[in-house]
């Protein structure tokens, strides 16, 4: 795929949380996806859950900190943090978009957040762990199933439209045999 650091990305995932288990130091659980070379920057792209609450943490690629995630906990419909659930996200990062950068569950968009342009420490994304390069010693990786990931590349100025996401998202959970949460199936 390349290096997707100065490239817009959108990633469906197919997944179960099974536990929140974890280290004390920190709320953040089960990392799905990140592009965070050593496990300890803040200007990387990832999608993870805190510990306790239904809040979906998506890391945004700016490294000015406090900016450099968006939290996402009202739900309308599917609760992608509900534990022992399959569930399909989708999460499409634009660059220097406002608001073109996207949350979809189980098909249904969620919501759009500002991404700030900058698209990550490291080249690659790790499946299942905060760090590229090193194993999870904070409780940080993912506990669960992971039972698919699609990550698709585009230039920057573009970017997927939500119909497209959707018809993904709608046949990504008829293969895996979870309820669509939209009202009209495409």
């Amino acid at each position: 795929m390349g290096d997707i650091r100065n490239s817009n990305v959108c990633v469906f995932i197919v997944y179960q949380i099974k536990s929140e288990e974890g280290s004390s130091l920190t709320n953040e659980r089960n990392f799905l996806i990140s592009n965070n070379s050593e496990g300890t920057r803040i200007d990387f792209r990832g999608i993870c859950f805190l510990k306790g609450q239904s809040v979906l943490r998506i890391y945004t690629g700016t490294k000015e900190a406090g900016h450099d995630y968006f939290d996402r906990w009202v739900w309308e419909g599917s609760n992608p943090c509900t534990l022992k659930k399959w569930t399909v996200l989708c999460v499409e990062w634009v660059l220097n978009s406002n608001p073109n950068s996207t949350i979809m569950v189980d098909g249904r968009k969620i919501c759009n957040f500002p991404d700030p342009g900058l698209a990550g420490s490291y080249t690659n994304f790790a499946i299942g762990n905060r760090s590229t390069i090193a194993p999870s010693i904070d409780g940080r990786d993912f506990r669960g199933c992971i039972a698919r990931v699609e990550i698709y590349k585009h230039n920057n100025g573009t970017w997927m439209p939500d119909a497209v996401k959707s018809a993904i998202s709608v046949s990504l959970c008829r293969q895996y045999g979870i309820k669509p949460d939209i009202d009209d199936l495409l």
